[in-house]
């Protein structure tokens, strides 16, 4: 059932790679912390948009910055921004990308992690569903973000600490392939907050990630996201104590580790589940 939207309408362009497409009427409500968007492209795809932030400021239609493209699911430029190799597609049932790119100059601030939800009618989801939710910022390779698949008749939810394009991607790599590199991502991304940590919150991080690696690779991985959770634990902890950066804001000049790191641990938990 669609959830019935209160506040004014939000106009979201919608242009096809392959050719214009009439502009769509889209509800936008704001409530808090949460934004709702019902997204509609006639005869093709609808989907539900949920955002839901931890803490956030100046949240209203003009700062959120939401737009939709219709995509073609064969395109090679679109393509070539997925990881390489040939076990991701991009699902035809579902030819949207969804692009949240706050302007630089509105008052949109967040503290923490930004979780994104997708609901759609337009896809089905089965328990051993290869559909994960993407992102990639600044025209980058798309990853999985993903912490949470569910039926009805597909949902997906996943966390970041900025903002991007989103896909729906039928991903069928082994769960070890992607388990090791959302592995390395969060390394990467613990490595690149290192300058701005101290010695002892970026070591005691880094045994905390070493630990959890370290159970994966004994096969452990019911330890592995004990760790894992332990870890985001930590992170949290020390952005209260504000040794963690934890500040996203519009004018990008601010970089918001604690929601980084704890949303890529988060969709690492998610593919060890699987694993296990």
């Amino acid at each position: 059932m669609r959830r019935s939207f209160p506040t004014a309408t939000l106009l979201l362009a919608l242009v096809a790679l392959c050719g214009p497409v009439k502009a769509q009427t889209v509800d936008l409500a704001i409530e808090g912390n949460e934004a709702f968007a019902e997204i509609e492209l006639a005869g093709i795809a609808s989907a539900e948009l949920t955002l839901r932030f931890e803490d956030a400021v100046g949240l209203s239609e003009e700062n959120l910055g939401i737009s939709v493209t219709q995509i073609d699911p064969l395109s090679l430029s679109l393509l070539d921004r997925l990881p390489a190799g040939s076990s991701l597609s991009l699902p035809a049932a579902f030819p949207l990308m969804i692009t949240i790119h706050p302007p630089s100059t509105g008052g949109l601030s967040f503290e923490g992690m930004a979780e994104v939800e997708l609901y759609t009618t337009a896809l089905h989801y089965t328990p051993n569903t290869p559909l994960r939710l993407f992102k990639s910022s600044n025209g980058a390779t798309f990853r999985d973000i993903t912490a949470e698949t569910s039926a009805g008749s597909y949902r997906v939810r996943g966390n970041g600490g900025e903002w991007s394009d989103f896909l729906i991607v039928a991903d069928t790599r082994s769960v070890d392939q992607t388990v090791d590199g959302k592995f390395a991502e969060l390394q990467s991304a613990l490595s690149a907050a290192s300058g701005d940590l101290d010695t002892s919150t970026f070591d005691a991080l880094q045994d905390r990630l070493d630990d959890a690696y370290a159970a994966w690779l004994a096969d452990d991985v019911s330890r592995a996201i004990q760790d894992l959770v332990g870890f985001e634990n930590a992170v949290r902890a020390a952005a209260d104590d504000g040794l963690v950066p934890n500040v996203w804001r519009s004018a990008r000049d601010l970089d918001n580790h604690d929601g980084l790191l704890r949303a890529r641990s988060e969709t690492l938990r998610y593919s060890l589940g699987l694993a296990g």
